[in-house]
């Protein structure tokens, strides 16, 4: 399920009033792990990261607040905590 699908079957169904069914349920949970692994690695001291760029700490997920140009331990002035959500509709809104 791609992000535009995720994003329109929510619509959907907010607009119509409607609840997901559990069938569709558990397909839309996997696809929103997927989602979520394919957007935010877990946070890797060893790396850089850019401006906005998602990664998942502690079991949390947090945005960069600024250029990380400088491999560094966790420094949590650095990042900010996201929800789910809001960064699948950001996401989407790019695209």
């Amino acid at each position: 399920m791609t992000i535009a699908e995720l994003k329109a079957l929510a619509s959907t169904a907010g607009a119509q009033g409607t609840q997901i069914g559990l069938a569709n349920m558990g397909g839309l949970l996997n696809a929103l792990v997927t989602l979520v692994a394919a957007l935010a690695p877990e946070y890797d001291k060893t790396a850089t990261y850019t401006k906005d760029a998602l990664v998942i700490y502690d079991g949390e997920l947090y945005a960069a607040k600024q250029n990380i140009g400088t491999a560094e331990a966790w420094t949590a002035a650095h990042w900010e905590k996201r929800t789910i959500a809001a960064a699948i509709a950001k996401k989407a809104d790019a695209q």
